[in-house]
């Protein structure tokens, strides 16, 4: 099936092309932060996010229906700061667990272990929310959709992807810890 975005309102012909390119810097800069603070695992981190857009784009492009207005964007916008939150707190949470005297490997099982929860409520609140409003019919219904596409994206991105990604780092003999930005006792 082809997909066909149409956007509408006053906001210009070229208002998607600027939010996606807003997006993608916001995107790279928390990349580069990631990977500055927390070099390994902001790498694992940094490829799950672009995972999450490519979920995204997959949500966006599968619903041919889906008109992309200004609300849309705005939705996928909010999608995407918490892409970047969610990967944030695993990060925290994995750094918290080697702090805590874990191992490389344990801290790793046991960060994602342990935000899983959290990061499970925040995609749930942003589907409902989008649910919501979907079905509300109002104009807030592709804000709604367009939230409920990147936040699940977020989620599944972060749940699914940072950890393996991990692991074949690990695997490949990338085992210490100060690959991973990962530091004994208080920051």
């Amino acid at each position: 099936a082809v997909s066909s975005y149409v956007l509408e309102g006053t906001a210009g012909k070229n208002a998607f092309m600027f939010v996606a390119l807003a997006v993608l810097v916001i995107l790279l800069l928390a990349a580069v932060y990631m990977i500055i603070s927390n070099r390994m695992l902001g790498v694992a981190a940094s490829v799950s996010m672009l995972m999450a857009l490519i979920l995204t784009e997959f949500f966006a492009a599968t619903f041919t229906w889906l008109s992309v207005d200004a609300w849309a964007v705005a939705g996928l916008i909010a999608g995407f700061i918490l892409t970047v939150i969610t990967h944030m707190l695993l990060l925290n949470s994995i750094n918290k667990q080697y702090q805590a005297g874990k191992g490389l490997k344990d801290a790793l099982d046991a960060g994602v272990l342990s935000i899983r929860n959290m990061i499970f409520e925040i995609a749930v609140v942003a589907l409902c929310l989008g649910i919501a409003l979907w079905v509300s019919g109002t104009n807030f219904a592709f804000f709604g959709l367009g939230i409920m596409g990147a936040s699940i994206s977020a989620a599944i991105s972060a749940w699914l992807f940072v950890k393996p990604i991990a692991k074949i780092f690990i695997g490949l003999g990338i085992d210490q810890a100060k690959c991973y930005g990962l530091k004994r006792g208080e920051q």
